[in-house]
């Protein structure tokens, strides 16, 4: 079960600070979008490049976990997430941030979360003895029920204190 609760806590960290970064671009094109046009179109395009990837990927990415080490798998989407918001904080860094690297980045990431996803979920009957499963699933899945409730408030914060910038550093 040890071995377990550290990875429940980094993938808690790390579900949370991609989720955080995730609300804080979408209200980042919100805002320099809306005041120009009036139009919410670039956010709604947002929303669908953050999920759309990861219901068409999900069905293949599931069938493939399967066949793959699960941990190579959770490291490398995990990794290739982490690259993704190096990129992204690298642009907003230099003040070379468009709305289309969002959605580039927004596509690649829900691709690569596609796979994290299942391998994590996947790896709890090989972390965990038989008798601590309810357990082990329930802590899964409050993790990402508290990510998605708390990463809106919380980056609504950070964003108005201190910016994209420090959102993408913490994750």
């Amino acid at each position: 079960m040890q071995t377990f609760l550290i990875v429940w806590v980094g993938q808690v960290v790390s579900l949370l600070g991609t989720k955080l970064t995730e609300f804080a671009l979408g209200f980042w094109i919100l805002d320099q979008t809306y005041q120009d046009t009036g139009a919410i179109t670039q956010f709604a395009l947002t929303i669908l490049f953050m999920y759309l990837p990861k219901v068409i990927i999900s069905p293949l990415a599931g069938v493939l976990v399967d066949r793959w080490n699960r941990r190579f798998t959770m490291i490398m989407s995990d990794l290739g997430t982490g690259l993704v918001t190096i990129a992204i904080l690298a642009l907003v860094w230099t003040n070379n941030l468009a709305v289309w690297q969002i959605y580039l980045a927004l596509i690649v990431s829900s691709s690569l979360n596609a796979f994290q996803q299942p391998a994590y979920t996947a790896s709890i009957s090989q972390l965990v003895p038989a008798k601590n499963f309810i357990r082990a699933n329930g802590m899964v899945q409050a993790s990402f029920a508290i990510a998605k409730i708390a990463s809106p408030a919380i980056a609504g914060l950070l964003m108005h204190r201190f910016g994209l910038k420090t959102i993408l550093c913490i994750d």
